[in-house]
């Protein structure tokens, strides 16, 4: 599963879509991920700001962590 480097953002209020793209440890940039909900896309923006090192899975479009240690406290 490929690291996320960084990331471009985009809410639009009119249509209510958020449209995130990463940039992978490859150098390529995803495929626009979507999403309906200003939480969902709360959520996303805040796991890409808080946690190092957050993952990208292009078959299911998944964003994750790996194993932290509880009360890690970033």
């Amino acid at each position: 599963m490929p690291r996320i480097n960084s990331y471009r953002a985009m809410w639009t209020s009119d249509t209510k879509v958020g449209v995130f793209k990463f940039l992978l440890e490859s150098g390529i940039w995803s495929d626009e991920v979507k999403v309906n909900s200003p939480e969902e896309f709360s959520v996303i923006i805040d796991l890409l700001r808080n946690e190092s090192p957050v993952y990208f899975s292009p078959g299911n479009k998944a964003i994750t962590t790996y194993t932290e240690p509880v009360g890690e406290g970033e």
